[in-house]
């Protein structure tokens, strides 16, 4: 089963727990939300890197970017770890 991890960015987010159950039930039960999928409007207010074509919005590049170099790179490497979302 995966895992599903937060990370302490993404808990900044309002109501990042209804994000997270919509991530969980997705990768755990295969349930694709309306609001997940390249037909729906993903541009929310509360989530700005989310959206059609997101990773190439010159407007999130520098966001994006320390998400890479502070969140992923350093957990894919072992450096850092997140708690399981069962854990919180």
């Amino acid at each position: 089963m995966p895992a599903i991890k937060i990370s302490a960015l993404f808990e900044q987010i309002t109501n990042w727990q209804n994000f997270a159950a919509h991530f969980y039930n997705y990768k755990v039960c295969g349930e694709l939300p309306g609001i997940f999928g390249r037909d729906e409007r993903l541009d929310l207010t509360d989530m700005p890197v989310t959206g059609p074509d997101a990773h190439n919005r010159s407007e999130w590049g520098s966001f994006l970017r320390n998400v890479h170099c502070q969140i992923v790179e350093p957990w894919t490497l072992g450096r850092i770890a997140f708690p399981d979302l069962d854990d919180l």
